[in-house]
């Protein structure tokens, strides 16, 4: 009898986080909506802490992060999201997010920084990315972004 109570108890505090985070996703989607970026960070984030296995929160907050007039931080905050839908997506949207948010890393290591190692590495998963958007969709556009990647990378090795 504890044991079926236990798990009542349980399923009822899981079905009020997960209504709870819905809550917080709607509202975090309002702020999106609203240009809110930064709030729309902070509250989707919350609901990430009661539902970390929701794709849909993460992608609102990287859309988020990377349109709140983002640096560094919040691009790397971003590619952590990214990685956890890699593992259970393979779309041209996410290759295609991954490469633009590699990109920035790059320009910002390159340009800002002056750490062309990490930039080089950042400019190189920059093209991996872009190749797999390329390779998922089949489209032929992304050889521009690739040849970008590969024109900087040649750059960078002008500057050593």
């Amino acid at each position: 009898m504890r044991k079926i109570f236990l798990f009542i108890a349980l399923f009822a505090a899981y079905l009020t986080n997960a209504q709870d985070a819905e809550t917080l996703y709607k509202k975090a989607n309002e702020q999106f909506e609203s240009k809110l970026y930064r709030k729309a960070v902070e509250t989707v984030s919350q609901a990430i802490e009661l539902n970390p296995t929701s794709l849909e929160y993460r992608w609102l907050r990287v859309q988020s992060l990377m349109t709140s007039h983002a640096g560094e931080p919040e691009f790397t905050k971003a590619l952590a999201d990214l990685n956890v839908i890699k593992e259970n997506e393979n779309t041209e949207k996410l290759y295609r997010a991954i490469g633009n948010v590699e990109n920035y890393l790059a320009s910002y290591f390159d340009h800002d920084v002056h750490d062309f190692s990490q930039a080089k590495e950042h400019y190189n998963l920059s093209k991996s990315a872009f190749q797999a958007a390329k390779k998922v969709s089949g489209n032929n556009e992304y050889d521009y972004k690739i040849k970008d990647a590969d024109t900087a990378l040649n750059d960078l090795q002008a500057k050593k």
